[in-house]
């Protein structure tokens, strides 16, 4: 056999052997899934730095030139994140936040042009659905006027969803640099805050429960609830805070409590107890800035609300919504009202 008819059949058989060696595929296959592993491995490696350094390319291969966001996975929001880059949050203004989101975190933007001016606790979130669901964030609207606060970079909002991915939506691309949403913020933050700390005590006289979610029910045909001679045997004053858009919001805001004296009660009775409430045709709307609600139990044992959603303007007296309801309603004296007042600590006639 020549050289030249050795060379050819040794190329042929390279190329495309007619019977092949069970050893040598065994070996090819062995070969092939060593590598194919070396891939892998590596693939992984690039991954992690890829995550851990929050950002970049990929660089190999047919992805060489894709530029991808990384996607970060957590079960508790930490502010040590907000400087990742992270996806813009999708916000709802239908949707409550509670059916995407699990947590939300603001955190302050320390850079040297922040506008920032308030305090936070330590990677708070809020978290509590009802709290959640208060939140409100709306996009830029140059035919809405705002209110004369700083502009510029002053937080970011973390925004952690169900499935554990972490979204970001800085203040300025908010409706009025992200002050309106902040107000929100703090209000459910305090209220989540409140009510955590309520749960734990085991003093007898009534809290203040949440009314964030709480809507005003529609007028009826029953009998007005609370009956004339009606005397209350307990009463809370709580007063809620509502967002501002004319303030600056620096802290967490939750409900103040009082519990109301036997001289303070006393006040009540004379004044609302023996009158008890009247249906009216007047709608009421719950106010932008502040709601005080009083909840009560009579001597037989009835439970009264009475939310003081109502200003007539005249002499300083509040028409009282009786449990919600619009249309039943009770009229409380300047007496009252400034009785209210002094016992919250409420700037008021």
């Amino acid at each position: 056999m020549t050289d030249i008819e050795s060379l050819l059949r040794a190329a042929l058989t390279e190329s495309a052997p007619l019977d092949p060696a069970t050893d040598g595929l065994a070996d090819g296959a062995r070969r092939y899934a060593a590598h194919a592993r070396r891939v892998r491995l590596a693939s992984v490696a690039a991954g992690l730095v890829l995550v851990l350094a929050g950002g970049g390319a990929v660089a190999s291969g047919a992805f060489r030139d894709r530029a991808v966001t990384p996607v970060v996975r957590v079960g508790h929001l930490t502010c040590a994140l907000s400087g990742q880059d992270l996806p813009s949050a999708t916000m709802s203004r239908t949707e409550p936040m509670s059916s995407t989101a699990r947590e939300v975190l603001v955190c302050a933007d320390g850079s040297a042009a922040s506008v920032w001016p308030g305090s936070l606790p330590a990677d708070e979130p809020v978290s509590s659905p009802a709290d959640l669901d208060f939140l409100r964030f709306d996009p830029p609207d140059r035919t809405r006027a705002c209110a004369a606060l700083p502009a510029g970079p002053a937080y970011r909002m973390l925004v952690l969803g169900l499935d554990g991915v972490v979204s970001v939506r800085d203040n300025q691309t908010l409706a009025c640099n992200g002050w309106p949403a902040l107000d929100r913020y703090f209000i459910a933050l305090g209220d989540q805050q409140w009510q955590e700390w309520a749960s734990t005590q085991t003093d007898p006289f009534l809290k203040c429960p949440s009314v964030l979610q709480q809507r005003l029910l529609p007028a009826s045909d029953a009998p007005a609830a609370l009956r004339p001679g009606s005397v209350f045997a307990q009463a809370t004053a709580c007063f809620y805070p509502l967002p501002d858009a004319s303030r600056l919001p620096r802290a967490s805001e939750p409900p103040w409590r009082t519990v109301l004296s036997t001289v303070q009660i006393a006040v009540l009775n004379a004044d609302i107890g023996r009158k008890g409430s009247a249906k009216v045709a007047t709608r009421c709307a719950i106010p932008q800035t502040g709601m005080v609600v009083v909840n009560t139990v009579t001597t037989s044992g009835q439970s009264v609300v009475l939310s003081g959603v109502c200003g007539d303007g005249s002499g300083g007296t509040v028409a009282a919504l009786v449990n919600w309801v619009q249309g039943d309603q009770v009229v409380a004296s300047l007496a009252t009202t400034r009785m209210l007042n002094a016992a919250l600590g409420i700037p008021g006639p």
